[in-house]
C-alpha cells in the first residue's frame, strides 16, 4: 500500500513555490489593530473561532457562538467572550493556557 504522505510538502518553502506572491494590496489589509470597521464586523457576528498554538506546535480550534454581540472588542487588540458551561466539547484545550499565539476568525 503507497504511503499517503509521500508527496506532502515538507517546508514553507515548497508551499510558497505552489502559489504567486502575496499581493502588496491583500498585505496591506493587516492593519494591526480593531477599526471602527473591524469592530462593527465584529459586533455583527454570531459564531467565532478561537485559534491557539503552543510553543511545542499543538494547535486548536474552539468555536464559540451566541447573539450578535456576544463578541466583545475590549481595546484595539483584544476580544473577550463568555465562557460556555464547561464540557468536554465545548472547553478550549490545555494549549488555550499556556498558547504562544492565539487568533480570531469570524
Amino acid at each position: 500500500m503507497d504511503d499517503p504522505f509521500d508527496t506532502a510538502l515538507a517546508s514553507v518553502e515548497e508551499l510558497r513555490d505552489l502559489y504567486p506572491p502575496v499581493l502588496e494590496r491583500a498585505v496591506l489589509k493587516d492593519i494591526g489593530y480593531f477599526d471602527g470597521l473591524c469592530r462593527r464586523l465584529i459586533a455583527g457576528c454570531s459564531i467565532a473561532f478561537l485559534a491557539t498554538h503552543s510553543a511545542e506546535g499543538h494547535s486548536d480550534v474552539t468555536p464559540r457562538g451566541g447573539q450578535p454581540g456576544f463578541v466583545t472588542v475590549l481595546d484595539d487588540h483584544r476580544l473577550a467572550t463568555p465562557m460556555p458551561p464547561a464540557t468536554s466539547a465545548s472547553t478550549p484545550s490545555p494549549t488555550w493556557w499556556r498558547a504562544a499565539g492565539s487568533g480570531w476568525s469570524s
